[in-house]
């Protein structure tokens, strides 16, 4: 990664991080926990997507840095930074992804879940910071781009983050969702 992909990948790291967190800020319980749908997500589920997403993306990205690098590839993914850049964050296409980061509803306080976003997100900002490696060369498959090198799940982590941002965003602009008075937060 140079310097100019280094700084890109920080500020949108950083960003989705402040919007995640301003977003959540002050909700009540009822507020997290409300679902527009049967089948649709709360402000909660959204939260602790982000945060197992990223936690398995992180050890993805490690993994696939232990295996031999295949550079042969490069030429191949290239312009799908781009595409991830106009694609993830747009919800006009639904996506379901695998079983295992789904929602599990297994958290009795929400600061759980911020927790686990605010671990997963100082590791991942860490790493970017500080590696070395080519991330160029080594590659694992999503669901929908295929295979997509370590630098680009970099950019889609952030990227993810935003998609399920504006989620919730679109979870307290439905009807039903309960209001509140300033400062009864959780």
């Amino acid at each position: 990664m140079n310097t100019e992909e280094r700084k890109f990948v920080l500020k949108h790291l950083h960003e989705s991080r402040e919007r995640f967190l301003r977003t959540v800020e002050g909700l009540s319980r009822e507020q997290l926990i409300f679902q527009p749908g049967e089948d649709r997500w709360s402000v909660a589920d959204c939260a602790e997507h982000i945060g197992t997403v990223e936690n398995v993306i992180y050890e993805r990205i490690h993994t696939a840095l232990d295996q031999a690098p295949a550079p042969e590839k490069q030429a191949e993914v290239q312009a799908k930074t781009e595409q991830l850049l106009s694609f993830v964050p747009n919800r006009t296409t639904r996506i379901k992804g695998p079983e295992r980061l789904m929602p599990r509803r297994e958290w009795k306080e929400f600061s759980e879940l911020v927790s686990v976003f605010e671990s997963a997100r100082a590791r991942t900002i860490d790493f970017a910071s500080e590696t070395e490696a080519d991330l160029h060369s080594h590659f694992f498959p999503h669901i929908v781009f295929q295979d997509l090198d370590c630098y680009q799940w970099l950019v889609l982590t952030a990227l993810h983050c935003d998609r399920h941002v504006y989620q919730m965003q679109e979870v307290m602009a439905s009807p039903g969702y309960p209001q509140q008075a300033a400062g009864q937060g959780v």
